[in-house]
């Protein structure tokens, strides 16, 4: 919704403002999961990528499989929660933008030097969202210290879909003020906001005022 306010208010400068936006949330999260990682004494490869991510998936209807582990780790989602809500909502065009700029943000954030490419989306109209880390490989002694520190952190490091939903709106807000000045940018959120408290209700609504 906010993606769908800056195109229709500013066209490709709001949609370039949206991506932006998107890459400063995705690096502050990859930030904060590097150090989780340090701070609990994970390595800070792809292990403690993986480990310490800040989202519950096992909340969601998302459905992960792993196609290869050597010589680099692939992941493939065969479902993602975010692609079909924006399916649902007939937003899928301005939703894939998040898709596009998320997973390379989020990398860059925890480590500028990881390889990592995305080889496929679902948004996009590919059968899976096609993770591949180049600096990522599993063998049998990896996988027993994932197991053992995947016990040993439990939930730590999870945050909750609250907490997301207020930074990632309040990250798009700071960067379309930014981005396309303060008046312009304000009135960019304050169109979204209204569209989606419309739909969801102003008690979904008003997580994304809460406090971080």
């Amino acid at each position: 919704m906010i993606a769908q306010a800056a195109e229709e208010c500013c066209g490709d400068a709001g949609q370039d403002a949206v991506r932006e936006g998107v890459r400063r949330y995705g690096r502050r999260r990859g930030a904060r999961m590097a150090r989780y990682a340090r701070e609990h004494g994970v390595d800070t490869g792809i292990q403690g990528y993986i480990l310490c991510g800040e989202l519950d998936l096992a909340s969601t209807a998302n459905r992960f499989r792993v196609v290869a582990k050597r010589p680099h780790l692939q992941v493939c989602a065969t479902q993602c929660a975010w692609d079909q809500a924006w399916r649902e909502a007939d937003m899928l065009e301005y939703g894939k933008q998040y898709c596009q700029a998320i997973d390379p943000s989020v990398i860059e954030g925890y480590s500028p030097d990881f390889r990592f490419e995305m080889k496929g989306m679902l948004s996009e109209g590919d059968p899976c969202c096609r993770f591949h880390f180049y600096d990522g490989e599993i063998g049998p002694f990896d996988t027993l210290k994932y197991l053992w520190h995947k016990w040993r952190l439990g939930q730590k490091c999870l945050r909750s879909w609250a907490f997301h939903t207020t930074e990632l709106f309040q990250v798009m807000s700071e960067t379309l003020m930014l981005e396309l000045g303060e008046d312009i940018g304000e009135s960019t959120i304050r169109t979204a906001r209204k569209a989606f408290e419309d739909r969801y209700g102003l008690k979904v609504a008003e997580a994304l005022d809460g406090r971080l």
